[in-house]
Formats: structure tokens, sequence, C-alpha cells
């Protein structure tokens, strides 16, 4: 590396980069600093293996399931609902919208939507058939939004007494 590069800014702080720092207040370099904006964070992610990867979903290997991906995987929780509910369509749980689990199903008019499994207490690992509910993509979506809101307030003295008194 440059000596006048050097001493006006430092190396990269992620582990194993060498490339100089943005400035001496952001002490990452360009590819990292835009990686933590995309991501939030500095460090790649290792997709490899479930215990490395931040998806938190249980992928299953059913060759030949209506669900399955051209590889026979399919995610546990849409085996676990389809298997209790059988082919749709079905009401959203929380709109009633009409949704359907085949693409295909959806019609030149789309007035089908996709099918999406909504887990109730918001634990993606926690697959019984009590905890998923068929949604529409807007109503998990927004119920998504909401639960990681929860988690993060939750705490707030104010909002426990406004969701005991809503009972």
């Amino acid at each position: 590396m440059n000596a006048g590069l050097e001493a006006q800014h430092p190396a990269c702080s992620v582990a194993g980069c060498d490339r100089p720092a943005r400035n001496r207040s952001v002490l990452v370099c360009e590819a990292h600093y835009y990686l933590k904006a995309r991501t939030g964070r500095a460090e790649k992610i290792s997709r490899k293996g479930r215990g490395d990867s931040p998806n938190p979903y249980t992928m299953i290997h059913r060759p030949g399931h209506p669900l399955a991906d051209k590889r026979g995987n399919v995610r546990e929780h849409r085996v676990v609902l389809f298997e209790a509910i059988g082919y749709g369509p079905h009401a959203c749980r929380w709109c009633g919208a009409e949704v359907d689990w085949m693409v295909s199903a959806r019609g030149p008019d789309k007035t089908v939507g996709a099918l999406e499994v909504d887990h109730l207490d918001g634990d993606k690992a926690h697959n019984a058939i009590e905890n998923l509910v068929p949604s529409c993509h807007r109503c998990n979506g927004a119920r998504g939004l909401f639960m990681g809101w929860l988690r993060r307030h939750g705490d707030d003295p104010m909002i426990i007494a406004a969701l005991q008194n809503r009972s």
C-alpha cells in the first residue's frame, strides 16, 4: 500500500481487508461501507449451513411435494400448513382476501393472491399447526413489521398498559 495514502487513511477495520478506510471518521473501506449501508453489517455472512445462515426457516427435502422447488426442497412451515388445510383457495386470516398456494391459480385478473404462511407468535422456527395461518402478502408483511417493533418496544410501560386496556 502507498505510504502516503496509509498516513492519510488507515486500513479498513474489517478483518482480512487491506483496503484504505473511507476517511478517518469511518474506519471501513468503500466496499464495506456500502455493504453495511445495505445489510446493517460490514462483514459478509456465510450462507453455508443452517447455523451460519440468518434465515430461520427450516428447509426439508420432499421431492414430489406440490410446494417443493426443482431440487425437492420446501420450507417446513409451508408443508405443515398445506397438510392441514390442503389446496386452496383460502381466505387470508387477517383481511379475508382470497389466497392460493399456486401462483398459476391467480388467473389473468390476479384477484387471487399468493398464500403466505404467517406465524402467529412471530417465531419462524415454531412450526406447530396451531401457530400457522394462511395470510396474504400485505398482511403477513405488516404483521411482521409490527411484531418486530413490539419485540423492540414491548417492555415500555405505556405499551404494556395500552395492550392490557385493549382486552
